[in-house]
């Protein structure tokens, strides 16, 4: 039986595409398996996160901030400071790990307050500023002196754009400043498919998350235990959808009275993760600017 080279063509093309993924994504699940145990224990500090712009000057391909869709919308300083003091009450200010992100967080016109704050009200904790560095290179002498002073290191995502990066790093040796890389050659980006109908078995979904209980994010008084959750709503508004965040899954820190009240909500399942697909996530999706259709993300 002779096959011809172009079914071969074909086939090899169909494994150079799909089976990469695959061996990538049965890897990581299995870690993450592993893993969640330790992610769904009730944990004694808090690590968070904080969109300090939730709209960006780059929009990512998939973001899972849903950037590129979002408003113009910056964070309001007076309240997030009123929210520190919330947390730092029932923390004694000992936190984790504090992310000042976005979005990108350099768009904000006082971003050197909320440094100033969150380091005002968590003393011991490690604080980072994750930006994608466009704009690192403009910003003036108060700015990094901010960061040094209240201990803040400076993250840059490595995205395949043209970036000064030597000149960046050189900036923040002049000046004393902590700078790391979040991502080093960011040159993909990954896919976690919502399921707009909220079909997906929660009990798995957790197993398999890298997120919950890991990336808790800070809005307005409220902690949800995960990204998509924090930020469907604009998802919803832009595609004209209904993807329901209920009230149980989120965390007032004006009503609850203890951390370790706050650290068992945060331990709990949420009725969000039927949404997300998991087990269909793509690992090899080339990085690009968004074109901001609704199959970056479903």
């Amino acid at each position: 039986m002779v096959i011809s080279n172009y079914f071969f063509s074909h086939i090899k093309a169909f494994i150079k595409k799909f089976f990469p993924n695959f061996l990538k994504r049965k890897i990581i699940f299995n870690y993450m398996r592993k893993q969640a145990v330790e992610r769904c224990k009730v944990k004694t500090k808090l690590g968070f996160e904080v969109s300090v712009c939730d709209h960006c000057n780059l929009n990512c391909v998939c973001c899972e901030h849903f950037s590129p869709i979002a408003d113009e919308k910056y964070l309001n300083v007076e309240k997030y400071e009123k929210d520190c003091s919330r947390i730092s009450e029932f923390t004694g200010g000992e936190i984790n790990w504090l992310h000042l992100m976005g979005g990108e967080p350099l768009l904000h016109p006082r971003l050197n307050d909320i440094m100033k704050i969150s380091r005002k009200y968590f003393s011991k904790g490690y604080i980072e500023l994750v930006s994608n560095g466009i704009l690192l290179l403009k910003q003036d002498e108060l700015f990094w002196n901010i960061c040094r002073n209240n201990n803040i290191v400076v993250a840059v995502t490595q995205y395949p754009i043209k970036l000064d990066l030597k000149s960046i790093e050189q900036k923040a040796k002049e000046t004393g400043v902590n700078f790391r890389y979040y991502f080093i050659g960011h040159k993909t980006m990954h896919k976690k498919p919502l399921d707009i109908n909220g079909k997906q078995n929660i009990g798995e979904n957790l197993k398999l998350c890298h997120m919950f209980n890991t990336c808790v994010q800070l809005i307005d008084g409220k902690l949800y235990t995960c990204i998509e959750m924090a930020y469907i709503n604009y998802f919803n508004k832009y595609f004209n959808k209904n993807l329901i965040v209920e009230e149980n899954d989120i965390i007032d820190i004006y009503k609850i009275k203890t951390k370790e009240e706050m650290f068992e909500k945060l331990a709990k399942p949420v009725s969000f993760c039927k949404y997300c697909n998991i087990i269909e996530t793509n690992f090899g999706i080339k990085w690009k600017v968004s074109k901001k259709e609704i199959s970056e993300w479903t």
